[in-house]
């Protein structure tokens, strides 16, 4: 595909697949970049990027390429308001989503490996002031909350 530079250290790559037309968004275009020894790793993300909006029918998205603490790249695709013919840029804001569930989930399980968090005692051990309405006879947990069971 393309060689990734050795000028840095590791490339961390932010793709804000954030697939949901934002309403009220600020999209002043504003691209960033790229940096010269990413153009080949530009070239390849916007043709990637261009064919699989099409192939989705995704209205919008933007994406950031950081190498270190660098944006080397940045760029909106699509219109942050289709109706309006707003294009998306790099600072088109976007509802997060379900997107946060995951990083949710991921502390979490980070605190279960360290045997801070239990992913079946009742949900209340660790939030007491919640008692939702449950009236199946079994206590409602984390591992519940986790898979959308509850």
């Amino acid at each position: 595909m393309f060689e990734r530079p050795r000028s840095r250290g590791l490339v961390a790559v932010f793709f804000a697949w954030l697939l949901v037309v934002c309403s009220g968004c600020e999209s002043k275009v504003a691209t960033i970049g790229p940096r010269q020894d990413y153009e080949v790793a530009q070239h390849v993300l916007e043709q990637f990027i261009t064919d699989e909006m099409a192939a989705k029918g995704l209205p919008a998205l933007s994406i950031a390429l950081v190498d270190d603490q660098e944006i080397v790249w940045a760029r909106g695709f699509g219109f942050a308001d289709p109706a309006d013919s707003v294009p998306a840029s790099s600072k088109t804001v976007y509802r997060v989503g379900s997107v946060s569930k995951l990083f949710t989930d991921i502390a979490v399980m980070q605190l279960v490996e360290r045997n801070e968090l239990d992913l079946d005692a009742p949900i209340t051990r660790y939030l007491p002031d919640l008692n939702p309405a449950n009236d199946f006879g079994v206590p409602i947990t984390l591992r519940h909350l986790m898979s959308h069971r509850s």
